[in-house]
């Protein structure tokens, strides 16, 4: 049997230990008890510094940018009606070389044709002198039958014999016939000379000296110089907004070393889509592609600014204030982050063209915001400052924690 020590002890192995855990529990609680709150701090909310521009009223119509590649407007293969060897050459008659309304090209040998127009104004001679006798011989004809006319009886076919209308008229076709010639000739011996029917550009040339043409072969391919012709691709949906009535275009040109500015004027729309990327073809008109310090030349390739007709109300923000389905941020009385959907008129290199959504002067952001959420809270920054929370504000979305 344990004696009553034994039995103390035993009850104060158990014991003691929840003791101390009980004593360590309130000692603990008193010094939570006895600590100071620490203080409440308000966290500002979170400000999204930002970049704005302002919408703006077109200052001048729109223009949409198109490429294409210049060709000839007015384009003549010389087939000669007559042949013949080449006496006379153009000195200009070479491939690039310039001439002018009404020069001569080329010419072959003439006499053939003056010998030719001088026979047929013989026959000519021949044939209204025979008319004259004819006619000598009718008139005494009348006088006879105005005497014989009551005792003899005739038919009207045998009067008409008797007058000689039949020998009458066949003379007068053979002078008719023989003028005829005669013209023939006259039109041969001037297409014996070639003249230029519009100042043009020599595209190509087989002609030499001495050498034989005939009538109906290709000799030379010219180019009017008057105007070239530039055909664009041009969207079908911005066909709509195009004044085919001798709009005003600019054509710019690049040799490598500077770029050159000329006008034009926008003529008409193609009949066919380009096959290529089935976007419609507007046709534009160089003018004066000769003139100027350079010339253009055929085959170049140019950038065309071709205005577009646009409402009086058409506003123009920066690309970058465009976003994704057509949307702008706004910066509301310059504090608050709104989103207005926009209808666009017009993407371009740096602006966008707004048909309707926005009035003039409303601040539209350009700058990027990582979490974009209505209502956020904004400050309008000039371009290129950096405010030592920009980064921090854009890392959180502009959102509290």
């Amino acid at each position: 049997m344990a004696t009553p020590i034994q039995r103390a002890g035993t009850v104060l192995r158990y014991v003691a230990p929840i003791v101390v855990l009980s004593v360590a529990v309130l000692a603990a609680k008193a010094l939570i008890d006895a600590r100071k709150a620490p203080p409440k701090v308000e966290r500002p909310a979170r400000v999204l510094p930002v970049e704005v521009a302002k919408a703006q009223l077109l200052a001048a119509p729109p223009t949409y940018e198109a490429y294409g590649v210049v060709g000839a407007l007015r384009e003549l293969t010389i087939r000669p009606v007559v042949g013949g060897p080449v006496v006379t050459l153009h000195p200009n008659m070479i491939e690039g070389g310039l001439v002018k309304k009404g020069e001569v090209l080329f010419g072959v040998d003439p006499r053939d044709y003056e010998f030719a127009e001088a026979a047929a104004r013989a026959n000519l001679l021949i044939a209204e002198a025979d008319l004259a006798i004819e006619q000598g011989t009718a008139a005494v004809a009348k006088s006879e039958w105005s005497l014989l006319e009551e005792t003899v009886e005739s038919t009207s076919a045998g009067k008409s014999l008797a007058l000689r209308e039949p020998y009458l008229a066949k003379q007068s076709a053979v002078v008719e016939a023989a003028k005829a010639q005669l013209d023939q000739a006259k039109l041969n011996l001037e297409r014996a000379s070639i003249q230029a029917p519009f100042d043009a550009v020599i595209l190509s040339e087989s002609l030499e000296l001495g050498a034989q043409v005939t009538a109906g072969s290709e000799v030379a391919r010219i180019v009017a110089t008057e105007a070239f012709l530039l055909e664009v691709n041009i969207p079908s949906e911005r066909t709509t907004a195009l004044d085919f009535s001798g709009t005003p275009v600019t054509i710019h040109v690049s040799d490598g070393v500077d770029a050159q500015s000329r006008e034009g004027e926008l003529l008409r729309l193609a009949a066919a889509v380009d096959p290529a990327g089935r976007m419609a073809r507007a046709q534009v008109a160089v003018l004066d592609p000769m003139g100027g310090k350079s010339p253009l030349l055929l085959g170049a390739y140019v950038r065309v600014d071709v205005p577009l007709l646009a409402s009086p109300d058409a506003l123009s923000i920066p690309r970058s204030a465009l976003r994704e389905g057509d949307i702008v941020w706004l910066a509301k009385d310059g504090e608050e982050l709104v989103f207005q959907p926009v209808q666009v008129a017009l993407r371009r290199n740096d602006d966008v063209v707004i048909r309707a959504g926005l009035e003039p002067g409303q601040e539209v952001i350009t700058s990027a915001i990582a979490v974009p959420v209505p209502g956020a809270a904004l400050r309008v920054i000039e371009k290129g400052e950096q405010p030592a929370t920009a980064s921090k504000d854009l890392s959180n979305g502009g959102l509290d924690q």
